[in-house]
């Protein structure tokens, strides 16, 4: 079984349909939240998308992707992006979508729905980075993770915030959660 930070998070992802689906995934994420999520899940939430502590893998994803072109980056603060869902329930009902332009800039804005195109991430997750720094900085490029084109971002300031666009929601075989 794996390890979480808590039980609460054990609890809330056990019989996540791993090999479903990103709508059948999506389904059972909002299946579990009714309102509000529990915030005692934004830490283990926040680890799911994590891409380790150096950011080597961050850094080999945006080269497989840009290879010697200088990669474009785009800075958007959590606040701006905590503005698009500030009245509404943090759960799984929407998703803030990041459309990347021709030139490869990033915006955002909300969604009803769990999209690969544009890529989306859900508010719980957003909300998880909003309560550890709600002045944090994120800046996004482009990776290539699999073959596959993918967001990827860092929190501006530190040497060991790296996450990516899980590109299903939010744990898969290969993605397994932190453990604390």
């Amino acid at each position: 079984m794996r390890k979480f930070r808590n039980e609460k998070c054990e609890e809330f992802f056990d019989g996540y349909p791993h090999h479903s689906s990103a709508s059948e995934q999506v389904a059972f994420l909002r299946e579990r939240v009714t309102g509000n999520i529990d915030p005692d899940l934004y830490g283990c939430i926040s680890d799911i998308h994590k891409l380790g502590e150096d950011g080597e893998q961050y850094r080999k994803l945006i080269e497989d992707y840009w290879g010697t072109q200088h990669p474009v980056y785009t800075e958007i603060t959590v606040q701006d992006i905590k503005n698009d869902y500030s009245l509404i329930s943090i759960n799984y009902d929407s998703f803030i979508s990041f459309p990347v332009s021709m030139n490869h800039t990033i915006s955002h804005n909300l969604s009803p729905n769990f999209t690969l195109k544009p890529p989306c991430f859900s508010l719980p997750f957003l909300e998880a980075i909003y309560q550890m720094d709600n002045q944090a900085v994120l800046v996004f490029t482009l990776g290539k993770k699999e073959g596959k084109d993918s967001l990827v971002f860092k929190i501006k300031g530190t040497t060991y915030q790296f996450y990516d666009f899980s590109q299903i929601p939010p744990i898969t075989p290969e993605k397994e959660p932190c453990t604390v």
